[in-house]
């Protein structure tokens, strides 16, 4: 299914930023919380899917996701700096819209970040 151009809403930014937050990138050296998911290791991979089946959508009537798809991937950050980032993409399926709509990004993952600076 091809990707459809939406307007960012502030839902959907909230959103993005959310899996971003979550799914940050890593430095080859230091531990995250997904290493356990996916060794970090250049071009590693790992892909997760959420289907939700019709008698779940009929207890959940107002539930607009219908399904969901996350893929992770370790890839070099780039730009002259080393190490590697995890990149994160996501693809979700709504209730009635044809048309499965994309996202994608990474961050930088610090256990320290957000903490007295």
């Amino acid at each position: 299914m091809g990707a459809r151009a939406e307007p960012v809403t502030l839902r959907s930014r909230a959103w993005s930023g959310l899996v971003a937050s979550i799914l940050a990138a890593s430095s080859a050296a230091a531990a995250t919380p997904f290493d356990e998911l996916i060794k970090p290791e250049l071009n590693n991979s790992a892909c997760f899917t959420r289907v939700y089946d019709a008698a779940h959508l009929r207890q959940h009537p107002k539930q607009k996701i219908t399904a969901m798809t996350v893929w992770l991937k370790y890839v070099e950050i780039g730009g002259g700096a080393s190490g590697l980032a995890l990149s994160v993409s996501l693809g979700i399926i709504r209730r009635g819209d044809p048309d499965t709509l994309y996202s994608d990004g990474g961050c930088g993952w610090d256990d320290k970040a957000n903490r007295d600076t």
